[in-house]
């Protein structure tokens, strides 16, 4: 596999030293406007702002050479199916593309970015099977199965009575990282599927209601779980007296709405959240990171904001280090290397399109979160 990553990565070298006539590297933005939150709008997207900020800071790192580097926003077309768009970032003359947020994107986008030689990096796909168009599409994000390691051995520190997942039904992340979960713990939990965006049924409530000492874990992002954490938040008295906790893999706790309608309450279940990113590091990067979130777009960054910042800042330092040369570009991006950005290190070994990095447990209460040490 490696062999053949180099191989790739040679004739992908060979291919644009001799087809590359651009003025300037164009990177091109392109995920699915379909599945955009209800708040978000296209040209004022959260999934582009951190790659926006990343963008204006390498220009003032760069300002000699920044002319030689292009940001070009291929959702400002609307209503546009997502492999009509890759065909128009092909004839825009996109030399990489960002964005591809989803697993579902990504398997759609992979083999099309193989097909044409052309890199992508997403900033949030967790499927294992984009290792399949490696070299052609990284992730800023790591592997659901280490998503599910770390969910699993939390699961069984707790030593929860009852395991209640909870499974969207139309979301490849939650259809995996479903099934990883269930054969790491030998089946030993009940499943309710739902479909994206649907609610628990009055069975299902019931059920969790007159079940004590339970962990409900949350297998989707928070566009598919805001609804079912609403009507959580009903019983959220309920739960408290019987003693369950609430386990969600990334951003399922950050709506805003949610928080604050939570923290309107006395108590609060014990609720967690698993996340590649610790929002609350101290280290400069993230640090630096949130104040300059916040002083340009007066809101706290959600975790997809922070790896599309950590993705396109990725993208910008190796077009900076290679002067703006699309094939140099493209090895700095595939090459064995850590990148240090905002939600840490992210260790790429040249065999996978995701990196290694830490996985944290993080408690949520009124006053935001802490990290949880296991």
């Amino acid at each position: 596999m490696a062999n053949l990553a180099r191989s790739l990565i040679a004739a992908l070298t060979v291919l644009f030293v001799a087809g590359s006539c651009h003025a300037a590297v164009k990177v091109c933005h392109v995920s699915d406007n379909r599945i955009l939150g209800q708040n978000e709008k296209v040209g004022n997207n959260p999934r582009i702002n951190g790659i926006i900020l990343a963008y204006e800071e390498f220009k003032k790192r760069h300002s000699r050479n920044a002319s030689k580097v292009e940001l070009v926003n291929i959702d400002d077309i609307d209503n546009v199916p997502l492999l009509q768009k890759l065909e128009i970032s092909k004839r825009e003359s996109c030399d990489l593309l960002i964005g591809i947020d989803t697993s579902r994107q990504a398997l759609i986008v992979g083999p099309w970015l193989a097909r044409n030689r052309i890199m992508g990096v997403s900033t949030t796909a967790t499927v294992n099977k984009i290792d399949n168009y490696y070299p052609y599409l990284i992730s800023m994000m790591i592997a659901s199965k280490d998503f599910m390691r770390k969910m699993a051995g939390f699961i069984r520190t707790n030593a929860a009575k009852k395991i209640i997942i909870i499974k969207y039904v139309d979301d490849i992340y939650s259809k995996v990282l479903t099934a990883q979960l269930m054969r790491e713990i030998q089946n030993k939990a009940t499943v309710i599927q739902v479909n994206e965006g649907h609610l628990l049924s009055k069975d299902d409530l019931k059920m969790i209601r007159s079940t004590p000492n339970a962990m409900i874990v949350f297998t989707g992002f928070y566009f598919a779980s805001q609804n079912i954490l609403y009507q959580l938040s009903e019983l959220n008295g309920d739960l408290v007296r019987n003693n369950v906790s609430i386990l969600g893999s990334p951003e399922w706790i950050f709506e805003e709405r949610l928080v604050k309608r939570l923290g309107r309450l006395k108590d609060l279940p014990k609720m967690y959240l698993i996340s590649a990113w610790d929002m609350t590091s101290k280290a400069q990067c993230n640090v630096d990171f949130i104040k300059k979130y916040k002083e340009k777009y007066g809101s706290v960054p959600m975790s997809k904001e922070a790896f599309s910042y950590d993705a396109g800042k990725m993208i910008f330092d190796c077009i900076g280090m290679a002067d703006g040369d699309i094939a140099s570009t493209y090895a700095c991006l595939s090459r064995k290397r850590t990148f240090t950005g905002a939600t840490g290190d992210s260790i790429y070994n040249e065999k996978s399109s995701q990196p290694v990095k830490e996985v944290y447990i993080l408690r949520a209460d009124v006053q935001g979160f802490t990290q949880v040490k296991n």
